[in-house]
């Protein structure tokens, strides 16, 4: 038993060397050019990704954030507990109907402010890395 694990350790060992070696032995300036544009473009998709989870995350928060109603932390059902200033009478179930149909628009605005950009600068990446690669192929 000891020496299947030794042999194990041996021959990890060896891989291990093998592999330096070989990082040790490529050169980068040999590495053809479709390659390396498909690092970069991994690459690329990766910071856009990244760079669009930001921005839903702050555009999220700042709806989270909102002082107004209707918002995602106030919902239009606590107008009933408003008091009009100029009437003095609670808000009625007809006022928190408006509020909704404005928070359906809101929302939309949200959605589309969330992930418009994102998604038209992942438009925009595609359009040049198309017109990129026929570059490359002439």
């Amino acid at each position: 038993m000891a020496s299947d694990s030794n042999h194990l350790e041996r021959a990890l060992q060896e891989n291990l060397k093998l592999r330096r070696e070989l990082a040790d032995n490529v050169d980068k300036a040999n590495v053809p050019s479709h390659v390396l544009a498909d690092r970069s473009g991994r690459g690329l998709f990766r910071l856009w990704v990244v760079l669009s989870v930001l921005w839903v995350a702050v555009v999220f928060w700042s709806a989270l954030s909102a002082n107004t109603f209707p918002s995602l932390s106030k919902p239009c059902s606590e107008l009933l507990k408003v008091k009009d200033d100029v009437t003095g009478e609670f808000l009625t179930q007809a006022d928190v109907d408006d509020c909704e149909a404005v928070w359906r628009n809101d929302q939309l605005e949200y959605l589309s402010l969330a992930f418009g950009p994102p998604l038209a600068l992942l438009v925009m990446g595609l359009i040049v890395g198309w017109i990129a690669n026929d570059f490359r192929r002439s």
